[in-house]
């Protein structure tokens, strides 16, 4: 496998930090090939504990605001009785709302991808620790491969 940019390392261990429940940094940093110490600063400079919170408990309600607001400018436009075109302004809001929903939904993808994984990876320990041990690896490459 080729050799991780630090912002793909960053990237993985951002995704293991939200999605797994009862991961330490310890292992976040030994999965993903830096320190703990380099995991720590991470989580700290970039407020991960903070999104985490939001990203568990606030997700859908985020995506139904978002998506109302989206509403909320095509009824206005819709509504008026000349010029029904979307303004510059609004076409730049519309561009920042789908950017934003977009991006939640490709991190919660990935994070879903994880805790779908970590389910299966507890199964798969209670069966056949031996094939877990080999699973992991190869999920660990799975997840860095979709964050490119």
């Amino acid at each position: 496998m080729e050799k991780q940019t630090r912002q793909q390392r960053k990237d993985f261990a951002k995704t293991l930090y939200l999605s797994e429940r009862e991961i330490t940094q310890k292992e976040i940093a030994a999965r993903v090939g830096v320190t703990e110490a380099t995991v720590s600063k991470w989580v700290r400079e970039e407020e991960w504990e903070r999104l985490k919170t939001s990203v568990v408990g606030g997700r859908e309600e985020l995506l139904g605001w978002l998506h109302a607001q989206l509403n909320a400018i095509r009824e206005a436009v819709s509504g008026r009785e000349e010029n029904n075109f979307v303004s510059s302004r609004e076409a730049d809001t519309i561009t920042k709302l789908t950017n934003a929903i977009k991006k939640l939904e490709t991190e919660t993808n990935i994070a879903h991808k994880v805790e779908v994984a970590q389910q299966f990876l507890v199964w798969l320990r209670a069966n056949d620790s031996e094939k877990a041990m080999e699973f992991l690896p190869l999920f660990d490459a799975f997840i860095k491969e979709s964050l490119r």
